[in-house]
């Protein structure tokens, strides 16, 4: 794995208190407000990332169980023919 992507997400992280403090100053924004969006953010991103999860399993489950049922046909097809 290259380093460019550890390295870029390091240098973004670094500039993040600096954007902030600018971001703040400029719109009159305190950093409570900042937080407290922060935060409804990533919960908001968090649901959306369990749902989407939840989602995906829901489906993968049922393609599974589908898989099931048409492999126990197959068998029992194919102990018919072996029968005649």
């Amino acid at each position: 794995m290259t380093e460019q992507p550890i390295n870029a997400a390091l240098e973004t992280a670094k500039a993040v208190p600096s954007v902030t403090a600018v971001l703040t100053s400029w719109e009159r924004i305190t950093v409570q407000d900042w937080l407290a969006a922060s935060g409804i953010i990533f919960i908001g991103l968090q649901a959306v990332y369990l749902i989407w999860r939840w989602v995906r399993d829901a489906r993968r489950e049922s393609d599974r169980q589908h898989d099931r049922r048409a492999a126990s046909r197959n068998l029992h097809d194919d102990a018919q023919d072996t029968e005649l």
